[in-house]
């Protein structure tokens, strides 16, 4: 694809549509069609390639969580309501780091189905459908980078640990949600 392709089809990004960069990563956050889903883009600003751990993955890889990144849903009043991925349910059998190389200038983007994420307020877990779906409320996404430790890598990939895996804290763009 040539780059004026790449313009042309990218073109309704801009600069303002993600969060502040940290240490060369940086958060977009979009609203789909469907005012109850949105997409993160993971990109690596920065000039060096890098490798983040986004979460858990079962079976293998068969099936991926990014149980790294966080949701924080504010209403009206200007109340926060911190979500969380809500699953898996159970874990049973091998579970590996979500691990992702994400070389310079390179992204990911990932669908978050905000039906799929659990709030927690005041101490005690909620269903997201607790919100009131009349209401409008802003989100926000956040990742937190951390490296894989021994306990995490299974016996026979415990060379993960020697990655130097970005670590840090970054933010979205807040987008709103809510009644169409």
């Amino acid at each position: 694809m040539t780059a004026t392709g790449f313009a042309q089809r990218h073109s309704h990004r801009t600069a303002g549509e993600c969060g502040k960069p940290v240490a060369g990563i940086a958060l977009c956050l979009s609203r789909y069609p469907d005012p109850g889903d949105a997409t993160l883009e993971l990109r690596n600003t920065g000039p060096k390639d890098t490798v983040l751990n986004l979460g858990i993955m079962l079976a293998n890889g068969a099936r991926q969580y990014p149980t790294a990144i966080t949701l924080v849903l504010t209403d009206a009043e200007g109340r926060q309501h911190h979500a969380e991925l809500a699953g898996p349910a159970i874990l049973n059998g091998r579970i590996d780091p979500f691990i992702v190389p994400l070389p310079s200038g390179a992204s990911l983007r990932l669908p978050l189905h905000i039906s799929e994420w659990v709030l927690y307020a005041s101490g005690h877990m909620e269903e997201i459908s607790s919100l009131d779906p009349k209401k409008h409320y802003t989100v926000q996404a956040q990742f937190t980078g951390k490296s894989v430790g021994q306990a995490e890598a299974n016996a026979d990939v415990k060379g993960l640990v020697l990655i130097p895996y970005w670590t840090g804290v970054v933010v979205s763009n807040i987008v709103a949600i809510g009644p169409k």
